[in-house]
């Protein structure tokens, strides 16, 4: 057990394995690893295009066994996802929506569903992306699961689900 100085916020704190797994004292992260500005008031998921089909997706991403995430969060991640889209344009923005169209129309028929995902039970829509992953056409999915999951962790609820506040397991040198 030793001391060491808060990079963020110059308190000296206790160190050991003790201390690093004391979630009880959880922190908010620092503002350069999470968006404090995430509201859970965004907008209603959408209703229509390539981004209700992405809240399909995600919502089979990241169920666990209690189920999809809460609606509030996927709401964020797809405004999230769009203003990534934006901002990097080009061709990056069109192999990111024909990977959410082409999982979006091409998994349900993989379990011999009809088409599209989101109109699936998450379970089903889960079951599909197992299995169009592991397929050839599954390379198409990895630029979306790559820019969800950069956009999902900047969440700050999920990084406390995750008891993540920013510091490396054990002291920074």
């Amino acid at each position: 057990v030793g001391e060491r100085v808060d990079n963020v916020t110059g308190e000296t704190k206790a160190t050991g394995m003790a201390t690093l797994l004391n979630f009880d004292a959880f922190r908010e992260p620092p503002s350069y690893w999470v968006d404090h500005a995430a509201s859970d008031t965004s907008p209603e998921v959408p209703a229509r295009g390539w981004l209700r089909d992405l809240a399909g997706l995600a919502e089979a991403l990241y169920a666990d066994d209690l189920g999809p995430p809460d609606a509030a969060r996927i709401r964020w991640l797809c405004e999230k996802t769009r203003e990534f889209a934006e901002d990097v344009g080009g061709k990056m923005a069109f192999v990111l929506r024909l990977g959410v169209f082409a999982t979006t129309w091409v998994a349900p028929v993989m379990i011999l569903r009809a088409p599209p995902l989101w109109r699936l039970p998450v379970s089903e829509r889960v079951r599909a992306l197992i299995r169009y992953e592991s397929s050839p056409l599954g390379l198409t999915l990895f630029a979306v699961k790559g820019c969800l999951g950069i956009n999902w962790f900047e969440h700050p609820g999920v990084a406390r689900d995750a008891h993540f506040d920013g510091q490396c397991r054990g002291e920074r040198t």
